[in-house]
């Protein structure tokens, strides 16, 4: 009994020493600038490796040695910040946001430079910014998001290319829109459709983004010559880190559907303003109320024929992680979206594979290779009222009008309204949008390969060669059918078009790239190198007319007439570049920066076929003087 006594007293004092061993902070942590909880903060002991995260509503608890002096609270974009314990077991933090975060390594041409190193005008936007935001692509999301950045879509059409403008217009008879570059390679841009419309950038998918790098002014762009003319757009994706595997998933679901449609009259308010202007203009035509046949008043309204309420989700499920040589992304994604307006309809699978492997510690190299399927319908959404701009339709048609005869087909040229014509294309001047946006038909598909291989060797300190290798390989097809009932393909008695296209592009980078430090405060960055780029075009088109049979909807199903020629086109042009980038600073305090590149193109005539472009910039830290409190 004395043993057992004396056992259980030991056990309780050794539980007490182990109690008072540890102790229980629990807290909140908060942003400064709206006061909102922050998840996933990083709270650790200061000189150990015991830690937490705050949870999604920013709280915390975390077991402390006794002793503990201080917590660590460090978040991506705030100030890092120390709290002592002091005897304190609820520590509630609020952070400040990291305006001036100059360590931040960002992207730039042809290599990477921490942003207080930067003189040139730049602005990053991280990747995560653009991923919570539910859009097509990732340039409809830059809106907001940097200064100097003007995003504007054209109309309400899925996958419609944003028009893009840097710091303004800069040329009056050329394209203004930017330079993109993808993980080193410059891709195509722009409208990459046919009657259906579809954007190139659409291809990236925006949960794949590290981040993005602007570059707006002379200085940041002079490294990329002529095509950098109205600015620059850096897109690196992600890439493996952390010991352990970890998978991700984004998506969304959501509806769309217009806003504040115009609201037009009725059947009976129609009638009576009819009525009254026609008594007012001396006219003798009355509007009398039409019946459909199960006897109640004809009032159509239109709008339920142009446009809906869409559905619209994305998934991406991603798979990354490292080991000390290897490190490995993997993403799929799938994307489905309908638009407000009928017959709208957008569809991405996209599949990536980003992995590093280093060799030694001397060569490293890489592969990035992505694939994209996208699809997209669009209906005409032109200005012409008379024929298929059919989204406008819904607004100009007479509610008196049924869209179908009393045998279910399509109201096209019966009926009268005091003694004017109801046929809409015929009396009143419009087609049936009904029948235009059932029968008609306008796709545009794409297939898209972006891939960059890389190495680099390190044979001296501070000094580095790339060599960068990138392909962007396009197909795409588009097709076209009007109906011969109605629309657009009445006059043809039906019309089926085909187009297909194919862009293929080689780009190929070596530089050498130098770092070095001089009487401990000089520091001397050179960078050189060389570039060749490739691009081919082919494509081929072709229409026919007479197609009575809506089973063929293109060209190469319908065996009838052929409108014109077949015809096709060839293209093929070649650059030539040799750069170079100075930078020098002293002790981070006075900046210097010069860039020069010499650019060959093959469209260009005998004669003139060389540009030379330089910018350089100058830059004081006038916060590293001692006379600056």
């Amino acid at each position: 009994m004395k043993r057992f006594l004396m056992f259980f007293s030991l056990l309780l004092i050794t539980g007490t020493l182990v109690l008072a061993q540890t102790v229980q902070i629990s807290g909140t942590v908060t942003g400064s600038e709206d006061g909102l909880p922050l998840p996933g903060v990083n709270i650790t002991v200061k000189g150990t490796t015991i830690g937490t995260i705050s949870g999604s509503d920013g709280r915390y608890v975390l077991s402390v040695p006794s002793g503990a002096q201080s917590l660590i609270f460090s978040f991506i974009g705030f100030v890092t910040h120390e709290e002592p314990v002091q005897g304190r077991t609820t520590i509630n933090v609020v952070l400040r946001q990291d305006l001036y975060n100059v360590d931040e390594v960002v992207v730039v041409a042809y290599g990477t430079a921490q942003k207080r190193d930067i003189a040139g005008a730049v602005s990053t936007v991280k990747g995560d910014e653009i991923r919570k935001v539910p859009v097509q692509s990732f340039d409809q999301a830059l809106q907001g998001k940097a200064a100097g950045v003007s995003i504007t879509m054209p109309n309400g059409v899925l996958n419609n290319p944003p028009v893009i403008r840097i710091r303004g217009f800069n040329s009056i008879t050329s394209s203004s829109n930017p330079l993109v570059v993808v993980d080193g390679v410059p891709v195509f841009t722009g409208n990459i459709g046919g009657t259906a419309i579809q954007n190139s950038l659409a291809d990236v998918n925006p949960s794949d983004i590290e981040s993005m790098e602007i570059l707006k002014d002379a200085s940041a762009t002079a490294l990329f010559g002529s095509r950098a003319a109205n600015g620059v757009i850096l897109i690196t994706t992600k890439r493996g880190s952390g010991a352990r595997t970890k998978v991700t998933y984004d998506g969304f679901t959501g509806w769309t559907e217009p806003f504040r449609l115009f609201d037009v009259m009725n059947g009976q308010q129609y009638i009576a303003h009819k009525n009254l202007a026609n008594a007012n203009a001396g006219l003798t035509t009355v509007y009398k109320q039409v019946n459909d046949a199960s006897g109640k008043p004809i009032d159509t309204n239109w709008a339920d024929f142009v446009y809906q309420k869409g559905f619209q989700q994305s998934h991406a499920l991603t798979i990354s992680g490292s080991s000390p040589s290897t490190s490995y992304f993997l993403s799929v994604g799938y994307t489905d979206q309908e638009g407000m307006v009928k017959k709208n309809f957008y569809n991405r699978r996209n599949a990536r594979m980003n992995v590093d492997h280093k060799i030694n510690k001397y060569i490293t190299i890489g592969a990035n290779i992505a694939y994209t399927n996208g699809y997209t319908e669009s209906p005409n959404t032109g200005s012409n009222f008379s024929t298929s701009g059919a989204a406008r339709l819904a607004f100009v048609l007479p509610p008196i009008v049924a869209p179908f005869l009393n045998d279910g087909s399509y109201n096209l040229y019966a009926g009268t309204i005091g003694g004017m014509g109801t046929g809409l294309a015929a009396g009143l001047g419009y087609h049936n949008p009904g029948q235009i946006f059932e029968t008609n038909k306008h796709t545009t598909e794409s297939d898209r390969l972006l891939a960059t291989l890389s190495g680099s060797i390190t044979p001296v300190k501070g000094m580095t060669l790339k060599t960068v290798y990138g392909m962007d390989n396009l197909a795409r097809e588009t097709t076209t059918f009007w109906h011969p009932v109605g629309g657009d393909g009445y006059s043809y008695g039906g019309y089926a078009y085909n187009w297909t296209g194919k862009d293929k592009r080689w780009t190929w980078t070596n530089t050498a790239n130098y770092n070095t430090t001089l009487m401990e405060r000089l520091n001397i960055g050179l960078l050189g190198g060389l570039e060749y780029q490739r691009t081919v075009g082919r494509n081929w088109d072709a229409s026919k007319t007479s197609v009575s049979d809506d089973f063929f909807e293109t060209f190469a199903g319908a065996w009838t007439t052929a409108y014109g020629v077949p015809s096709g086109g060839y293209g093929e042009n070649y650059y030539a570049s040799y750069f170079s980038r100075v930078n020098i600073n002293w002790d981070r305090k006075y900046y210097i920066e010069g860039s020069f590149r010499r650019d060959a193109f093959s469209g260009l005539s005998k004669d003139n076929k060389w540009g030379n472009f330089g910018g350089a910039s100058f830059m004081w830290n006038i916060s590293k003087e001692s006379f600056v409190a």
